[in-house]
């Protein structure tokens, strides 16, 4: 089996055609068949089924074509690295990372590591923690930023920080007035956790003689906040994640009592490392929050806005005005979220009140005439006034937060 066998195999199930691969790969039909068949023959099944002009690939075909991605890239990284080895520091430095803290940290840190080492360039893939180690385990990056526990014996690490849990509420929730939440406060709540934590979220409850209610488990992140925004429930996240709060009816608060979990770059211990990849770890090592720098006094560089800086205060969100710009406001207080829901209580109310003090349609009338006859009043109040809803709630904040006002009276 050869290469060029599986990047034509990819190509065939990608087009699910003969015709329009052997097109895209610039060879003729025949040969690229041959090279099928030959392909199923050696692994001794078969990889599509052949309906009229029309491949479908099969479940081994599926399963073949995952394995194929991986081995081509795992070749192209080999080249790459065989030739770092004649070239020195260039090449390219492969990185998985988790989706919340990465976009937090690894920004400054390439930054910082690009200033020292120009040549280096860079190859990013996120996911949950599980599927960044997978993909270390298989050789497709050289290092990860991943939450832990890891698998010490496997991996080497340095741990980077803690990074603790916070809950995403909507605007519109009773614990949203709460500074920070509890889990006696949670107790009662459904709750949105991560797959890979909810036996932790769990345990938390019934060390301390709770029972905790969850409702839904989630991966990736963005499903977690999507539900919480829908008011399906309390979303349990890390705190990196305030990051994605822009412009969403929801806010974040700490979850004071439940353990923090670390963040730690690791990579394989048996594996040869690439020299992008060993220059990287000593970088690493040099920053601030690096226990191996507290341990062993080495030099720090800067590092602006940790973690939490990012996360605390609250993410400021955004106001879409009817000129469709975004104004940054101050997280919402007390005030502009009461004179919020007083507007989508009379943009919701008022429309069906005054159908209601419709005269009714006459009697002689067909029933379907009649429906018309009280639907129409309906929709014309209710578009007529969501309309004049929607402009109002798009103003509150330029009157109500302080943000905007204090920039008003200073210009």
């Amino acid at each position: 089996m050869e290469l060029r066998q599986l990047e034509n195999f990819l190509k065939i199930a990608e087009y699910e055609n003969i015709t329009q691969a052997a097109e895209a790969l610039h060879m003729s039909q025949p040969p690229l068949t041959r090279q099928l068949q030959a392909l199923e023959a050696e692994l001794g099944t078969e990889l599509f089924v052949r309906e009229k002009k029309r491949l479908h690939i099969t479940e081994a075909g599926r399963f073949f074509r995952q394995q194929a991605e991986q081995i081509l890239a795992l070749a192209d990284k080999t080249a790459e690295q065989v030739r770092q080895i004649g070239e020195g520091l260039t090449g390219t430095l492969y990185i998985g990372s988790i989706e919340t803290a990465g976009p937090a940290l690894l920004p400054k840190w390439l930054e910082g590591f690009k200033a020292r080492w120009p040549d280096v360039r860079y190859s990013l893939w996120s996911g949950n923690s599980d599927d960044v180690i997978e993909r270390l385990e298989k050789g497709l990056v050289d290092v990860a930023l991943i939450r832990e526990p890891f698998n010490g014996e496997k991996f080497e690490s340095v741990h980077i920080l803690d990074e603790p849990w916070a809950a995403l509420v909507r605007i519109d929730h009773a614990l949203s007035n709460a500074d920070s939440l509890t889990l006696a406060q949670l107790a009662g709540a459904e709750l949105i956790v991560p797959i890979r934590r909810s036996t932790e979220v769990a345990r938390w409850f019934s060390e301390a003689g709770m029972e905790a209610d969850i409702s839904c488990q989630y991966a990736p992140l963005i499903n977690g906040v999507i539900l919480a925004e829908q008011g399906l429930g309390v979303t349990i996240c890390p705190a990196s994640a305030g990051d994605m709060l822009s412009g969403r009816p929801l806010v974040m608060r700490p979850l004071v009592d439940a353990p923090a979990p670390g963040v730690a770059l690791i990579w394989q211990r048996s594996a040869r490392l690439s020299a992008p990849a060993e220059k990287f770890i000593e970088y690493i090592k040099t920053l601030p929050f690096s226990s191996h720098a507290a341990q062993t006094g080495s030099p720090s560089l800067p590092f602006q806005q940790t973690l939490f800086e990012r996360s605390y205060p609250l993410p400021v969100t955004a106001v879409k005005t009817m000129t469709h710009k975004v104004i940054p406001i101050a997280a919402p207080s007390a005030k502009s979220e009461t004179a919020f829901r007083t507007a989508l209580l009379f943009s919701s109310v008022w429309p069906i009140k005054l159908a209601a003090n419709q005269k009714p349609a006459p009697v002689s009338r067909s029933k379907w005439t009649r429906f018309v006859y009280r639907s129409v009043p309906i929709f014309m109040y209710s578009a007529a006034f969501n309309t004049v809803s929607f402009v109002s709630l798009s103003m509150f904040p330029l009157f109500l937060s302080p943000s905007i006002s204090s920039r008003r009276s200073t210009s």
